[in-house]
Formats: structure tokens, sequence, C-alpha cells
């Protein structure tokens, strides 16, 4: 129902209250109940129809669960924590990252369909077009379902949204995130992707948009690292107005200098010391630097001493050969995030489209981001988190953990990716293939999908190092860390793919405990980003598993963690050995619910 105003409104429900006094019967009461609800459910804001989803209605009679599958798999660092694709509907998947990260996730990069009409999404699976009366209703509520669910996988605190988008959602977007996110703080972000704009009939877009949603508190971003464009001025203030030691005389020190480097910071002066030069030498060979100008002018400091110690990383001594004197110069690096982004990196043909169809050998995906973008996303809400754990779960072609593994490989970092992208094909291919004769579930049709046709390749390949053939990726990354890093020597990162399933709520002819088991095991790789492998990280989930690891000597003897299924009865002296590795019981939360329904 549109919005109407409170005077109307009320009109509305007053009259309906009369309707009621003649019209007694359930049915008509039932009616009048359900406009009423109408009227009332929302009073302002963003109003679009819920629509029901197909996983919404599965639900009702089966459960989600993950399942590996084990020839899509990267380990190079068995000591480093697994990052995750998982295949699948993201709104299946969110229901089973509930269970494992609620509250977790430091950062959350999506990039969803930007609904332009030209049949670049499914609902129900079916591609929407520009014809769908109902187009920005079902996104709409297909965002609104994703982004309550992500809600409760940020960290509370300190976790941040980052949303993608273009015009034709822009407003929408904006409104809904407020109403989701009513404590948050929302910033809009002007992100140049096309420098030279589209071929559009009044302007030429060159730009696309990014929601930044940050919980409310102290400084949440990271600062921007501009080490390749630092902002280098003298620390003595030479503004034009207020910079004379008489304006802030807490600003007028000495800075202590040694072998050309600062070593310590003087109190401020007494207002009867006057130095006679910029530079003085003490008999210990320290020198002494003043806020003094050529024409002998006690000047000032721009900060007081207290803030110049903590930038003291950013001060450098320098010699100023026209005065003959040592300067203290500051180069600024890190600086807080502006609105607008425009750097030549950006650009998503450059650096999105060219770059994947590098890696992949062909066209396979359109319209990827720009690595760099994504990493810059990345790096403003975690730059100062080393293990920070980010979800995407509309990854598309990947960007998202090719962008982590760069950012860790900058700056020495052990941040988790999560990705979570569908199978889909393209509508184009989609027609290809019915004409061909093959419908979903086919391998002609499964592996020409995002996530096996595009995803997990250029995961594969840019963590390799080689192209889709097998060559060696040519090219250096844009960094700004100070050293080169080479495409081809590809990244430390170990991956894990997994498959979004389901079973049966009410089986007949096993228990549900038992089927569910049988899952535990992606559960807890997925909270924990350990791989349980049997010998270091093993799991317990009847008798017989416990003889087989436990009574084992040897075997048992290389077990770091064991996770014990909480329904199993032992005895004391069987929980010893346990007691001695540390235990940790399977969670209740992954499938209590379910097995509490079931009564088993």
């Amino acid at each position: 129902m549109a919005n109407i105003s409170k005077i109307k409104r009320d009109k509305m429900i007053a009259f309906l209250e009369e309707l009621k006094k003649t019209h007694s019967d359930d049915e008509s009461i039932r009616a009048f109940n359900e406009i009423e609800n109408s009227l009332i459910e929302k009073k302002y804001g963003l109003v679009f129809e819920e629509h029901t989803e197909e996983v919404d209605e599965r639900l009702q009679e089966e459960i989600p669960v993950l399942c590996e599958d084990k020839e899509r798999r990267i380990c190079k660092d068995e000591n480093l924590p697994w990052n995750f694709i998982i295949e699948g509907d993201n709104l299946q998947a969110l229901y089973l990252l509930e269970k494992t990260h609620k509250g977790k996730i430091d950062c959350i990069y999506i990039d969803p369909p930007y609904n332009t009409g030209a049949k670049d999404w499914k609902y129900n699976n079916n591609y929407v077009d520009g014809n769908d009366v109902y187009r920005h209703s079902k996104w709409l509520s297909m965002m609104a379902r994703r982004l309550m669910l992500a809600k409760g996988l940020l960290n509370p605190q300190t976790g941040v949204l980052v949303v993608a988008i273009d015009d034709n959602e822009l407003n929408t977007l904006g409104l809904l995130l407020q109403e989701i996110f009513p404590t948050y703080k929302p910033f809009c972000l002007t992100v140049v992707h096309n420098p030279n704009g589209n071929q559009g009939k009044n302007f030429g877009v060159a730009n696309e948009f990014a929601y930044f949603v940050l919980p409310s508190g102290d400084q949440i971003l990271s600062l921007e690292n501009r080490q390749s464009e630092p902002d280098i001025r003298p620390l003595r203030d030479v503004s034009g107005n207020n910079n004379m030691r008489t304006d802030a005389r807490n600003c007028f020190y000495p800075i202590y200098v040694k072998d050309k480097k600062i070593i310590g910071f003087g109190d401020v002066c007494e207002d009867s010391y006057h130095p006679k030069y910029a530079n003085l030498v003490r008999d210990d060979g320290i020198l002494e630097i003043y806020p003094i100008d050529a024409s002998g002018n006690e000047r000032k400091w721009v900060f007081a001493r207290k803030t110049v110690e903590s930038i003291m990383s950013e001060l450098k001594v320098e010699w100023n050969s026209s005065r003959k004197i040592f300067d203290i110069i500051r180069y600024k690096t890190h600086f807080t995030y502006k609105t607008v982004w425009d750097k030549k990196t950006y650009n998503a043909n450059s650096y999105g489209s060219k770059l994947v169809n590098k890696i992949l050998g062909e066209k396979r995906f359109d319209y990827p981001k720009s690595l760099y973008t994504i990493e810059e996303c990345i790096r403003a809400v975690c730059g100062h988190r080393k293990k920070a754990i980010v979800l995407d779960f509309f990854a598309g072609s990947g960007t998202t953990q090719h962008a982590v593994n760069l950012l860790n490989a900058e700056d020495g970092g052990n941040r988790q990716c999560i990705m979570v992208t569908n199978n889909e094909v393209s509508a184009d291919e989609e027609k290809r293939l019915m004409q061909q004769g093959y419908k979903k579930g086919d391998d002609e049709w499964e592996k020409l999908g995002i996530a096996k046709h595009v995803t997990w390749p250029r995961t594969v390949c840019s963590i390799e190092g080689k192209d889709i053939n097998g060559k060696p990726l040519k090219g250096d990354y844009i960094t700004d860390c100070g050293r080169e890093l080479k495409m081809s020597d590809g990244f430390k990162c170990n991956v894990k793919y997994f498959k979004c399933d389901w079973i049966p709520r009410r089986p007949e002819d096993y228990l549900l405990s038992n089927a569910l088991c049988l899952h535990i095991k992606e559960m807890i790789e997925l909270q924990t980003g350990r791989e349980v492998d049997g010998v270091k990280q093993v799991l317990i989930l009847n008798k017989d598993d416990y003889n087989k690891i436990v009574a084992d000597s040897n075997l048992f003897a290389k077990v770091e963690t064991v996770w014990l299924n909480q329904n199993m009865i032992l005895s004391s002296d069987e929980m010893e050995p346990l007691k001695a590795k540390g235990f940790k019981y399977i969670p209740r939360e992954f499938f209590g619910h379910e097995l509490r329904e079931a009564a088993e």
C-alpha cells in the first residue's frame, strides 16, 4: 500500500471500526483486520512488496548444509587459515553463516546486481528483465532479506558493510540501508571506474557508487595510504595567519637531532627564553632545532608537542641549502579517505575486464570490478586489522579473494575471505544450452556456470601465478608497499570449495542427527578457518571415532584439537585424554534448533 498521511490513515481506520459494528461475521472481521494491518505496518520510508523465494519454501521441509568438493582445493601453507568459496544461493549460504559467523565478520563487500533491466540477475530461477513491472519490488525484497542477515554477521562494534551500486537503484538502496541499519552511518562514495564515460544519450557516465555503512562510535576506517604521493611540507608553520610564537606558545619548543635523526622533543620554552638561531648545537653534540624563519622571527611548529610525538615516523631532518641549516620536514603519507575516488587504477576496463580476460584467456564475465577498487575498499576497512574476516556473498568473478590476497601480500596480513556465488550461466548461454537440449544440472550446463567457469579458475590462477593455460602471468601488481609484486609469483593462500545442499527435515529411513553429522566437518572448518584433517584437528562423533583416535597412542600424540559430539556419553576416565588435548564441543548452534524440532 502506498504511503499516506497520518490524517488520512486515521480516517480510514476509524471508518473500518464503524464497518466492524455492522459487519461482524468472521470473514468480514478478518478482511477488516488485514486492511488495518496494511495501513499501520509502515508509516513512512521505503514501501515494497515482499516476495517469497524458493529458498524460503524449501526451508519448510529441508535443512541447508554444506558439502566439500574435494577435487577443488588449494593448499599453499597448512599453517595459514583457509579461505572458502561457497557455491549456492546466497540466501541459503547466509542462513548457514548465521550459525558459524554471527557477529564475527569485519568487512562485508558486495557488488549485487544493478537491476538494469538487461537480464542481469535471476529471481526464483527466472531472469528479471526491464518489462517486469515488479522488477524494483523484487530487487528490494531480494536485497532486504540478505542485508538483514548480513547485519547479524557483522561485528557490532567495528564491522563495516560496503555495497557497490550504480544509479539504477542508488536511491532505493540508500533508503533500504537506512531502514535496516538505523543506528549506522552510511556514506555514499563516488568511484570513477570509467574515465572516458559510457556512450549515454545525455551524459557519459564515468562513475559508480559505493555505500560504506559504518557503526556509530569512534573512527572505524583505516587511513588512506599515499606513500607514492606524500604531502611534503615544513613542520614550521608557514601559513599566512596565526603562525607566530605568540599565537600558540605551546607550539614553541626544541626538537632534538643527532646524526640527522630526531631523538626527542624538548619542553615548551619559557616566555623569557629566546634562542638566537634556528639551529643550536649543545656541548654534547645534540642539535636543537627551533621554528625560527630566515628573518629571525620566532614562528611556531604546526602542532603541539604531544601531537608531534604521535607523527614522529612522518618527520625527516633535511638540510636547507639556502639557509645553511637543518629543517624538520613532514612527509604525510596517510590521510582520511575522501568521498570521491578517482585513481587511474580504479578503471574497470583496464584492471577489471582486461585482467580477468588475461587470466582466463577469454571473456567469461561481464563488467568485473577493478582489482584495485575492491582492494582499496577492503584496505579502508581492514588496513589496520591484519586478521580480519572478509565476506562477499555476491562474489561473481572472484575479485574479492584476489584483492584480499594482494593486500595480505603487501602488508604481511593474514586476512581470511569467504566468497559466495551461484553457478548460474548467463542469459545468452542459458538460451544456447536449452536449444542444444541441456538443462540445469547437466554436466555441460554446470561446467559453464559462474562458480565453476569463472570464480574458481580465476582464484586458482591468481594464486598459482599462471593463466588458464598454465603460462606464468605477465606484469606486476600496482602497489604502495615499496616493493615489487610479480603476478607470476602468485600468493600463499589456502582455499576450499563448498557446495550448498539440502537434507530432509523429517527423514523416513534414518536419524536426522546421523545425517547432520555428515556435514559437521564443513561447519567447523568454515567457523575456525582450520582444516579438520583427521590428524591435527579431529572430529569425534561416536564411540567408534573415539576408539579409533584415542586408542592409537601414536595417532593421538599428533592431535592438537578434538571436536566432540555433545550428545556422547563418556566416563570420567574416557574424558581424561580429551581434556589433556583441550577438547572442544561441537557448537549446538550448528544444528541444535533443527534437532530439537525433530526431538532428537
